[in-house]
């Protein structure tokens, strides 16, 4: 199936916010379909990856190999970033298919193969969905979010940012506030602007400018420790 098949099959939308996890990141399920799924969230996601992707419906939760196709930055809320991204499924694991058939196509028996775009459309009504509102929805994530920052930053009171031979950066929650050769550390109560503006201050910098904005932030972390 191309990926201009896989974004106009069947997707649904739920009557009420569905919360669930790509990775270490809280999202809520904008839509979903039989072969990938959007989200919205407050953690950019990297485009290209693969990553665990989880949620709960009815009691059960559907657990997913998933592959990160795009994200995309659709603005703040209450100060804080909101993505939207976009997944292809890789991998239904355990009785992630059959629950799957039964958001998105109702009755259908759980041996028939998943539908694509190309096929006739089922005789039976699968189950009404209503969208649910999308400033509610994005309420939802920003305070699911905040309340994942508090714990991170109680638990590790420092992250450790690294930019990859690829130009991408990764950050960590750590308890050590040295900083790594590739990057630096700050304290896990940095905001995520300021950070930002590191990250982009330290890519474009020279190495001995690099070495100045290590030892800047390592008094920093110091003195926060």
């Amino acid at each position: 199936m191309t990926e201009n098949e896989r974004r106009t099959s069947k997707r649904i939308t739920f009557d009420e916010p569905v919360r669930g996890r790509v990775g270490g990141v809280a999202v809520s399920v904008l839509d979903i379909g039989l072969h990938g799924s959007k989200l919205a969230h407050q953690a950019a996601i990297p485009v290209g990856s693969t990553a665990d992707f989880s949620f709960s419906w009815n009691g059960h939760t559907l657990e997913f190999s998933a592959k990160i196709v795009r994200c995309e930055l659709q603005g703040f809320k209450d100060g804080k970033k909101v993505f939207h991204s976009g997944l292809d499924f890789v991998l239904l694991r355990g009785e992630a298919e059959s629950h799957l058939r039964r958001i998105v196509l109702g009755a259908q028996p759980v041996d028939e193969p998943l539908v694509t775009a190309d096929a006739p459309p089922p005789s039976w009504a699968p189950t009404p969905f209503l969208r649910f509102d999308d400033e509610e929805m994005l309420e939802l994530v920003a305070a699911e979010e905040e309340i994942a920052e508090r714990r991170r930053s109680a638990a590790t009171p420092f992250i450790e940012c690294r930019l990859g031979t690829d130009g991408r950066w990764t950050r960590t929650p750590v308890f050590d506030s040295g900083s790594p050769a590739d990057g630096f550390t700050v304290p896990g109560s940095e905001d995520d602007r300021e950070l930002d503006l590191l990250c982009r201050t330290y890519e474009a910098a020279d190495a001995q400018t690099r070495v100045r904005i290590r030892a800047s932030l390592e008094a920093r972390t110091r003195g926060t420790g």
